[in-house]
């Protein structure tokens, strides 16, 4: 499976990626080009490095505590976790970084998503998740300063003041596999304040 395509798809549940999908659609010399034919500062040139923005964003693969992730998913110690930093996933959002963890042909991902410099609204995060209720997300008491859950697609949204979104999901390894809110709830709980 082809680098591009697999970070297309581990993006999908995670907040403002789906452009990134449709762009690597085009040619890798295409996309990372500026108007004037030169390296777009938008787009890193080397595949792996994080833009001068995504420097500012927290590393979501620092925030995880993976022991209470074992735990919550029922995981034996023996059983291999690959912890990946999805950064070609985010970079056409300067504003985020995504981690993944693999095991068993299943994921669990952690995207930390931080307000835009040019937002001056003081609300940014509330207005995000507002957004996500109206896309059939539900909203939820008692986790950090804000949340919002999709039970079908085991995807938890959550907010830390106005300036940090988080979004955590679960992919399983069949079509429908979903694991509960209160699955998720203690690992965002332990979700350190970046």
């Amino acid at each position: 499976m082809n680098r591009t395509f697999l970070s297309c798809l581990l993006a999908l549940p995670f907040l403002s990626l789906a452009p990134a999908c449709d762009d690597a659609k085009e040619e890798k010399s295409e996309s990372a080009k500026g108007e004037d034919g030169g390296a777009s500062p938008n787009v890193p040139e080397a595949k792996g490095q994080p833009s001068a923005k995504q420097a500012g964003v927290p590393d979501p693969c620092s925030l995880m505590d993976e022991a209470l992730l074992r735990k919550q998913l029922g995981l034996a110690d023996d059983t291999k976790l690959e912890v990946g930093d999805e950064l070609d996933a985010n970079r056409f959002n300067e504003n985020a970084k995504s981690c993944t963890w693999r095991f068993d042909g299943k994921m669990v991902g952690l995207q930390v998503t931080v307000e835009p410099a040019e937002n001056e609204a003081d609300t940014w995060a509330s207005r995000m998740l507002e957004a996500k209720t109206a896309q059939g997300f539900e909203a939820v008491d008692g986790i950090a300063d804000g949340a919002a859950f999709k039970a079908k697609e085991s995807h938890l949204m959550f907010r830390q003041g106005e300036s940090r979104l988080f979004s955590l999901s679960y992919a399983g390894d069949r079509p429908g596999a979903t694991i509960s809110l209160e699955t998720l709830r203690p690992i965002a709980a332990a979700i350190e304040r970046p």
